[in-house]
């Protein structure tokens, strides 16, 4: 994010090296400051809303929906 733009960022929480809270808190000093974010975790509803607050457009949680939903609920927000 700091060399390259791109058109979505997709996350996840829990991450090894860099959670997902680092990755949006510093989001806004990279060349992607106005890119949508998006989160999809197993972390529940709570932490989705930090995510929010934290600059993620939209969170989705893993138990409530499969991947193909996930996409898809990325492409129609991106109106692809």
């Amino acid at each position: 994010m700091e060399e390259k733009t791109y058109d979505a960022i997709i996350l996840d929480l829990m991450m090894p090296i860099k959670d997902g809270f680092a990755v949006l808190a510093k989001k806004s000093s990279t060349k992607n400051p106005d890119t949508p974010a998006y989160v999809l975790t197993t972390l529940g509803e709570e932490k989705c809303e930090l995510a929010r607050e934290l600059g993620a457009k939209m969170t989705f949680i893993k138990s409530q929906m499969s991947a193909s939903e996930f996409i898809e609920a990325v492409k129609k927000d991106m109106g692809l």
